[in-house]
């Protein structure tokens, strides 16, 4: 700490200065150096006394003053006396300023270093004490200026690891070493050969303190702080590894005195082989490895050990086990690297030894040890040729792995390297992995380069850690002594490709996919596709999709297939491991090309060959013997037949343009290719007097290829049928619907509202199919919100759209309208079974154009079956849709209503309800085909030639297959044109157009009627009699295994009411099952279905 120095008072100065004896302190010349902090000083040789010494900018007496210090007496400068406020540097005399002097802070650096290196400071680093080591004092002016007589000194001052503050210490002899009164009489100087072997362990912080003059040990600031400490062990030897894998390196750290020179050696372990011994790396710093005998200790008995102790082979040093090195002067350290190469399983000791003193050593012991390699294979180990494997190996042995592999069915027994079937294990040749980032390596192997040795078997796959075994023989399956290796065993298959359609037959203009799978890799398929019209000759491209494990698909589109007839002839096509396929298009940039160049290049013109013998040609090449590519073989059948059909789809989205401002567009679907044109004509239902007519064209393959507009203005309200034809009239299509309104508006006489035109399909006259079934009917209406006088609706009451008379007939089905103001739709709101508009809606003042787009659906039964509909005049009548003006929003206005109404038969018991339902209507001999799906099943087992599928030839199935269900696999199968039709299954059929296909029985035998096996869960069944009877007396052999029976109707293409056993009322069991109906029906456990007829 330095004390405060006083502030100078003028008059106590001037006292001093009276009082000091003239000449008693240091005389100072002109250009001389003081210190701040020295008294005495003598300037009566340069200056009077009361003069100043004034410091400048810039040193330049002509410019401003910095600093000044009075000058009283000249004899007897006391700078102690003086704050010079850290302006140290020129002052000039002010009454001469030719004379000046030179004013500095006294300073001073303290370092502690190595006696044998002092440039080497061992500031915050350990030394051993037996490490000389010296104090150090940079003091450049101090020790320049202050000489003689007036030497500044120091003490070094030393705090112990006990917190004690010594000046002195001990050295080995007991004679104490004093650090106080230091000269500092150069610009360096040392205080050397400082012995610390007597001090304890610990740390030590030091620093030079001011001693003389008397002024500096006062106030002077005294020099830096070093921190060293001092080590219990005086040699140390340290491994980063105990166990260490052979051919990898490890290194051991010494720790020993700052600079200092030492033995390091591997000790003698009785091995046969050089090569067996670790050694030092060459190149490290501070480190020669020598080969002869240890001769430079300046203890000759340091040299006699360490040379009996050294590794020997065969009476000779091992070469680079041994070596003399320097310790750092930081820390005392040196760290040296050992490499090792054949080494296996041994211990070795490294040992240091002090060249000065035997005493002074340390060892430590390494455990060299063979690695290990590893070999998995990704997946089940179960592979094709041509596949890629990845085969993931570890090496913790050597930095390299190689790759051989074995197989019984390759005639090199010794191996083969991987990648190359030419490059043999037993020359040397391997697939080699360079471990260059760790120990773990993935190699992605090719099975394609086996293709031309085997097409399958078992490979032992080698992963070793060296090239040549323990006799220097290169490695293979028959030589591996003294290596590490690993094996893992692959299976290799040959690839293969399957191939199948989703349908065996299609109608012209359908959609095909033939898919399936091709293993191996690459997993690529070329496709031929031979028939009247179709020659695919090897392609490859965009039609072509392939999905994950090998999955394939290639399809065909409307555009492809609108033409063809017959049956055609697939071939898909593998490479197998090549990659490369036998058989190809010999002008394969020319699809009209038909010739073909085979695997050993012979060329084929397909032209005039049948579909089947061309298709016969290339399958033939493909499984030649020149070829290794393998194929899959497929057919299918295109029926040459044309459909045309309406789309009753009416509601679907957008469906308010099917009629607008009382114009109505069909559309549909067909096969006919485009640009053929069609006609159609408008009849009365029950006439053939044409009301109007049109014609248009098959514009594209799409879901809708065609369709033409009707004005509905153009027809007075009634019942109408609207046909569409081929220019043959061999192919059409029939729509019924009824109409009201059109070219006369139905306005109700209290209503504000009018009914434009009212489309309803089907027509209400079309009867029901049976008395239990029902329909959909759709209506499209277009109203408009005023009377027929003009008057707008009231803004206080509502329509109500929909039906509430008969809930159990009519079903919740939508209801949606949209009005539009002056042709713009300005609101839309849709909602189930009742709707109601409210008047503010409809309300536009007179002049303005308001219509209101109705679209509504509803499902009724039909109502002869219906004992709750009263019958009057022997007909029953339901209202299936009406529009109701609403007084007030709530009350009905009587003569408002527009209804739409459903009328048939009665059923002869005068209503009332409670009349017995009989059976409805059916037909036992035939199957009669509504349009769109159908479920169906014979009654009875079919005749002899009329039994199978080859019965729906004649149906229009619009591409659809004819389907029959798997219970137990939940699968649908398609049925072929050979499949049987049995009695008790249920089969479904797509009709585009009403069908009837009559049924030939087979004659009467002595064979036992149908039984069939059902399986818990859902079963598509048949009924098994040719005249109506219950559930519960059609499945009595079930007994309680069965649970629910449901019924298809395939003229509303709606499910009936189902059948639950035990049930009541409309789901009783007494309900009937009808012949050629198909039924499925829920097993709650397994059971056997009798026939009730035969």
């Amino acid at each position: 700490m330095v004390p405060e120095r006083r502030t100078a008072i003028l008059v106590l100065l001037v006292g001093l200065c009276l009082m000091a004896a003239p000449g008693a302190g240091r005389a100072i010349g002109n250009g001389d150096t003081v210190f701040d902090y020295e008294a005495d000083l003598d300037l009566s040789g340069i200056a009077e006394d009361g003069d100043q010494l004034a410091m400048y900018f810039d040193d330049d007496p002509t410019k401003g003053m910095i600093f000044s210090i009075p000058v009283a007496n000249a004899a007897n400068l006391d700078l102690t006396q003086i704050d010079m406020q850290g302006n140290y540097g020129t002052y000039y005399l002010m009454r001469d300023t030719a004379k000046k002097i030179y004013i500095r802070n006294p300073e001073i650096y303290f370092g502690v270093c190595l006696e044998n290196d002092l440039s080497a400071s061992i500031a915050g680093k350990t030394v051993t004490k037996n490490t000389p080591i010296a104090f150090r004092f940079d003091a450049t002016e101090v020790g320049t200026f202050l000489i003689s007589a007036d030497v500044a000194t120091v003490n070094v001052r030393i705090v112990t690891p006990g917190g004690g503050i010594i000046h002195e210490i001990p050295d080995a002899a007991g004679l104490v070493q004093n650090f106080t009164g230091l000269p500092l009489n150069a610009p360096r100087t040392y205080y050397r050969n400082i012995d610390i072997s007597q001090l304890e362990e610990g740390t030590y912080t030091t620093n030079a303190v001011w001693a003389t003059p008397t002024g500096f040990a006062d106030y002077a600031t005294d020099s830096n702080v070093v921190i060293f400490s001092v080590a219990t062990k005086e040699i140390s030897i340290v491994s980063n590894k105990e166990n260490v894998v052979r051919n990898y390196p490890f290194v051991v750290t010494i720790t020993g005195d700052f600079k200092t020179d030492y033995y390091l050696y591997i000790k003698n372990a009785s091995l046969a082989a050089a090569n067996q011994y670790p050694t030092i790396k060459p190149g490290q710093p501070s480190v020669t490895i020598t080969n002869v005998a240890f001769a430079l200790a300046s203890d000759p008995a340091a040299d006699t050990l360490a040379n009996n102790e050294r590794a020997i082979v065969g009476g000779a040093y091992v070469p680079g086990t041994a070596a003399f090195f320097t310790t750092s002067s930081n820390g005392g350290t040196r760290s040296i690297e050992f490499t090792t190469a054949t080494d296996d399983g041994q211990i070795f000791t490294i040992k240091v030894l002090d060249p000065r003193d035997t005493t002074r050593c340390d060892e430590v012991t390494v455990t060299v040890e063979r690695g290990a390699v590893t070999l998995t294979a990704e997946g089940s180990g179960v592979y094709y040729v041509g596949d890629e494997i990845r085969l993931s190996v570890t090496n913790t042995d050597t930095r390299a792995v190689y790759l051989f592999l074995t197989s019984p069915e390759i005639a090199i027994a010794t191996g083969i390297a991987l990648d190359n079937v030419s490059a043999h294990a037993a020359d040397g040749h391997y697939t080699v992995c360079l471990l260059e980032g760790g120990d773990s390596y993935l190699y992605r192997w090719d099975t394609s380069v086996l293709a031309p040795l085997l097409d399958e078997g078992t490979c032992r796959v080698y992963a070793v850690s060296a090239a040549t075994d323990d006799t220097g023989a290169p490695v293979d399956a028959d030589h591996l002594e003294g290596v590490v290796y690993c094996t893992a065993d692959i299976i290799l298959k040959k690839p293969f490709i399957s191939a199948s359609v989703n349908d065996v037959s299609i109608s012209q203009g359908g959609t095909l996919s033939i898919s399936g799978q091709a293993t191996g890799n690459p997993p690529a398929v070329q496709m031929w596709i031979f028939g009247e019209g179709c020659r695919v000759m090897g392609e490859q491209g965009s039609n072509l999709s392939y999905y994950q494990d090998g999955q394939w698909s290639y399809s065909l589109q409307s555009e492809d297939t609108i033409n063809f007839s017959g049956d055609y002839y697939v071939i898909a096509q593998h490479p197998m491991g090549d990659g490369e396929f036998g058989v190809r298009p010999l002008h394969p940039e020319n699809l009209t090309d038909s010739w073909i160049i085979e695997a050993d290049g012979t060329v084929t013109d397909l032209a005039t060959l049948s579909p089947i013998d061309a298709a016969q040609a290339v399958t033939d090449a493909v499984f030649s013997p020149s070829c290794d590519d393998t194929a899959a073989m497929v057919s299918f059948h295109v029926e040459e037949s044309r459909y045309i059909r309406f789309d009753v789809n009416f509601l679907n989205e957008n469906e308010n343009e099917r009629i607008d401002d009382g114009t109505i567009t069909f559309m549909g679907h067909s096969n006919y290719p485009v640009g053929t044109p069609l006609t159609w004509t408008v009849t009365p239902y029950n006439g053939t007097a044409v009301c109007t007519s049109g014609s248009t064209i098959i514009e594209s393959l799409s879901y809708y290829p065609w369709q033409f507009s009707l004005d509905l203005k153009t027809l007075e309200g009634g019942d109408y049928a609207v046909t569409l034809s081929s220019q043959d009239g061999a192919v059409q299509d029939r729509l019924n619907f009824t109409l009201y309104g059109g070219s006369e508006p139905i306005y109700p006489e209290s209503a504000d509202y009018g009914v434009e035109c009212a489309f309803v399909y089907p027509s209400v006259a079309e009867p029901f199919q049976t008395d239990i079934s029902s329909k959909l009917f759709t209506v499209l209406a277009t109203m408009n919100p005023a009377d027929k006088n003009g008057t707008p609706f009231s803004s206080g009451d509502a329509l109500q759209i929909g039906n509430l008379q008969y809930e159990r007939v009519i079903f919740h089905d939508p209801i949606r309208y949209t009005i539009a103001v002056n042709g713009n739709d300005v609101m839309s709101r849709s909602d189930y079974g009742i709707i109601t508009i409210n008047g503010w809606d409809l309300a536009y003042p007179a002049g303005v154009d308001v219509d209101v787009y109705l679209m509504a659906q509803c499902h009724a039964i039909n109502p002869t079956s219906d004992p709750s509909v009263p019958e009057v005049d022997g007909l029953k009548t339901v209202t299936i849709q009406s529009i109701t003006q609403l007084a007030g929003g709530s009350t009905p206005i009587p003569g408002s209503a527009f209804m739409i109404n459903l009328t048939s038969p009665g059923d002869g018991g005068g209503g009332g309800g409670g009349s017995v339902v009989g059976p409805p209507a059916y037909n036992s001999t035939a199957f009669l085909l509504s349009s769109g799906w159908n479920f169906v099943s014979t009654p009875k087992t079919l005749a002899a030639g009329s039994d199978t599928a080859a019965i729906f030839a004649g149906v229009d199935t619009a591409g659809h297959s004819i389907l029959r269900y798997d219970t137990l696999t939940g699968a649908w199968a398609a049925l072929k044109p050979t499949d049987p039709v049995r009695p008790l299954e249920g089969y479904w059929i797509y009709a585009a157009t009403a069908t009837e296909i009559p049924l030939t029985y087979a004659t009467a035998s002595p064979q036992a009627p149908a039984t069939r096996t059902l399986t818990t869960g859902w079963n598509a069944i048949g009924f098994s009699d040719t005249e109506p009877a219950t559930a519960r007396d059609t499945l009595v052999s079930l007994g309680s295994a069965w649970s629910v029976l449901m019924g298809f109707d395939g003229e509303s293409q709606t499910y009936e009411t189902s059948i639950i056993r035990g049930g009541s009322g409309d789901h009783s069991d007494s309900g009937w099952m009808l012949p050629a109906k198909g039924y499925w029906l829920y097993m709650t456990g397994n059971g056997t279905l009798a026939a009730i007829g035969a």
